[in-house]
């Protein structure tokens, strides 16, 4: 590798000087102004009727002291940020919304909430939206009043002797334990009723800079927690679901009998001893003697689901919140993931999911010396498009999280393909890039940030791209397509607890289609993630069964050349050589494996001699490509910390390295379907001038020659 084309990333604290990228003044200020959030169609409108396009992230940390706040609001609107989500505001983090000092956990901390309310502000002034994600692995204390409380910390400590601990998870009892669910619901009424005296005194909960709100991170019935809560809450849980199917079958008799004889002599539901199915035995199709029961286990799990979150919604809509709200991020098992995305329907206000693809194990942090997923969208579409799976027509559909994470070494082309494939032909509402991770400025933070988690934003190869994204996606440069398949499902079919039947996809069944059949592929499941890239998709929830929709995707799809066409025919996904084409009237870009592949578009042709990159040639005065007089042009490729190394091929992490970040400057040519005098220059990753670069102007083009010795990653240029 030739190392000559790697920078260091300088170590400042950005001063926010007049520089070209700076989307700070084109952030629609201040937040708020257009109204709450209302559902159109399938998607998010403001109050007023304006579009809502939001470009976003997660943000930390959410208690910055005031100096930081100011920082770090800047920094974001630099960037083209207009969305941050808080995660979480309670849980069992002494650094959170919960005064801790308290007996129960249902007081706040008056000093962050303090930070909090003046770093929304700094946010609203900027034009920066929050969405406000509430509980995750939340504790409750001895004075929250939970009847089992002390039973269920000694069990939780006897499982842990090193613990000493004097809270107690609610992850799965919050979803029926009354007392656990009342303590929870009561933290989040206080939040969203506490008033911000930065922003007029208004109530969180009344406050349009405050968009969005979800219930839970990632916890739900359908958890793998729900079977490891304690066991005096199985107890109270196998009562329950006796008490359910008592209303339900009436006896045991005839529970025996609609099961078909599969009750044991020990389960009785009068006496809450019917046994529940373990959640992982949902990953595979059940055998005709438990089917029954695992349906009915379904519907159970669903009402609470579904109950606890309508009971949230209905106490917090009861105080004024105003806002919408979401249930939880979390995905059900396999024959479980219909009811759990089922629960998050009726009564609630939007979808979101969590998706996340590449990286390896050592949980959050990386740990060089062992294997981790290398995979890439660029040759797996299907791995980031089979959200189109999760996403409800008829709701607007936000993905709070989502990443390629380290030590994947792909990861500079999934900024651009979420932002084209997810929000600009799908028209999804608010996918969250995880994680912002910017405490300060300096140091081991900002651009030089030590990459030893698995998902920092702050990488520059992804940040940088987010100056282009923000507007592509702001000002919607990508044309939103309208549906191509629509997977109908019945509430039937939700709780069937087995595999659906295969989609009605209207795809030409021959040749390499049938060999991917014998070679036991599923390929009209897979195309069905593929056809996302040709259109809108997703699936819609009937009482009865409905046919599926779907247009003749042959002419858009082809398997045996692996690539597909968008029905706009802005968008190209050669997902056998591994890169995508954007060819619109304001942006065009090539992203991927396009190493010596000349990418010629409507307005300009794309070299790079790199293993990968991420190339956009953007309008940058809002005019077509074809009459700009300002453009930028964004390069990006690989990041790595300084020394870190990988083996040849890949897929191992051999040393971890140090700060500062060093940078593959991308090598190749721009060339421009243009005449004229212009003027270009190299600009750093903070968007600050490094050098002027010469063109060569030929007949009818002007080609602009990017190197890595430039230390650039972006090139301005403007027609005199």
């Amino acid at each position: 590798m030739d190392m000559s084309q790697w920078f260091p990333i300088a170590d400042k604290r950005d001063d926010f000087l007049a520089t070209p990228i700076d989307r700070s003044a084109s952030l629609d200020k201040p937040a708020g102004k257009h109204g709450f959030l209302k559902n159109v169609d399938g998607t998010f409108v403001f109050q007023d009727g304006t579009p809502c396009r939001l470009v976003a992230t997660v943000a930390s940390p959410i208690f910055p002291d005031h100096q930081q706040a100011i920082y770090i609001a800047r920094w974001l609107a630099k960037w083209g940020f207009n969305e941050v989500r808080f995660h979480p505001l309670a849980s069992n983090d002494n650094n959170g919304a919960i005064d801790w000092t308290r007996d129960d956990t249902q007081h706040l901390n008056a000093a962050n909430m303090d930070k909090l309310d003046f770093f929304i502000n700094e946010l609203a002034k900027r034009g920066i939206y929050v969405r406000l994600s509430m509980l995750y692995y939340k504790q409750v204390k001895k004075g929250d009043g939970l009847d089992h409380f002390d039973e269920a910390l000694a069990e939780a400590n006897a499982k842990n002797p090193n613990s000493k601990s004097d809270t107690l998870s609610t992850m799965g009892i919050t979803f029926f334990d009354k007392q656990a669910m009342a303590a929870n619901i009561a933290v989040e009424k206080a939040i969203m009723t506490h008033r911000n005296p930065y922003r007029n005194n208004v109530m969180y909960g009344q406050d349009p800079a405050i968009n969005m709100i979800e219930v839970t991170n990632e916890d739900s019935t359908f958890f793998y927690t729900i079977d490891s809560i304690p066991a005096v809450y199985a107890k109270e849980l196998d009562r329950l679901w006796g008490a359910w199917l008592l209303k339900k079958y009436g006896s045991r008799a005839n529970l025996d009998k609609a099961w078909g004889g599969n009750l044991a002599q020990d389960e009785d539901p009068a006496t809450g001893t019917v046994k529940r199915l373990p959640i992982w035995m949902y990953q595979n199709p059940f055998p005709p003697n438990q089917l029954t029961r695992a349906q009915d286990e379904l519907r159970f799990y669903f009402s609470l689901n579904n109950g606890y979150f309508n009971k949230t919604k209905e106490t917090l809509r009861a105080a004024g919140v105003k806002q919408p709200i979401c249930g939880s991020g979390w995905q059900g098992p396999n024959l479980a993931f219909l009811a759990d995305l089922y629960s998050n329907v009726p009564g609630m206000n939007y979808i979101d999911r969590h998706q996340y693809w590449g990286g390896g194990p050592g949980g959050w942090q990386i740990l060089p010396g062992q294997m981790f997923n290398d995979a890439t969208p660029l040759t797996q579409p299907d791995i980031m498009l089979n959200l189109s799976g999760q996403r409800v027509l008829s709701m607007p559909f936000g993905v709070s999280e989502w990443a390629n994470t380290l030590p994947n070494q792909w990861r500079c082309a999934d900024p651009a393909l979420m932002a084209f494939y997810g929000q600009g032909l799908n028209g999804w509402d608010c996918p969250m890039i995880f994680a912002h991770d910017m405490g300060f400025w300096t140091g081991e933070n900002g651009f030089v940030k030590y990459l030893k988690w698995m998902w920092p934003v702050t990488s520059p190869e992804t940040l940088c791209q987010y100056p282009i994204l923000s507007t592509v996606i702001r000002d919607g440069y990508v044309e939103e397509a309208k549906p191509v398949f629509i997977r109908n499902i019945s509430v039937s079919q939700v709780f069937g607890a087995k595999p659906l039947p295969n989609v009605a996809i209207k795809f030409h069944t021959s040749g390499i289609y049938e060999m991917q059949e014998s070679a036991n592929v599923t390929p009209k499941s897979t195309l069905v993630f593929y056809a996302a890239a040709v259109g809108k998709t997703g699936i819609l929830f009937n009482q009865t069964e409905k046919p599926d929709y779907s247009i003749d995707l042959d002419k858009y799809i082809d398997l045996k050349d692996k690539t597909i066409r968008s029905v706009t025919g802005q968008l190209f996904w050669n997902y056998g050589k591994g890169y995508v084409t954007l060819d619109a009237p304001k942006i065009q870009s090539a992203i991927g494996f396009i190493t010596d592949i000349p990418i010629k578009l409507g307005n300009c042709e794309i070299e790079s001699s790199n293993k990968i990159a991420a190339i956009h040639v953007c309008s940058w005065d809002g005019k077509p490509l074809s009459v700009s007089k300002h453009i930028l042009i964004c390069a990006v490729a690989r990041t790595r910390n300084t020394g870190m190394a990988y083996t040849r091929l890949g897929s191992r992490l051999l040393t971890l390295g140090n700060p500062p970040i060093i940078m593959e400057g991308v090598k190749g040519t721009v060339t421009l379907f243009r005449t004229g005098d212009v003027t270009v220059t190299a600009l750093d990753p903070w968007g600050y001038p490094v050098k002027s670069i010469t063109p060569r102007v030929e007949a009818g083009r002007i080609v602009i020659p990017m190197n890595g010795e430039n230390k650039a990653v972006y090139y301005d240029v403007t027609w005199r």
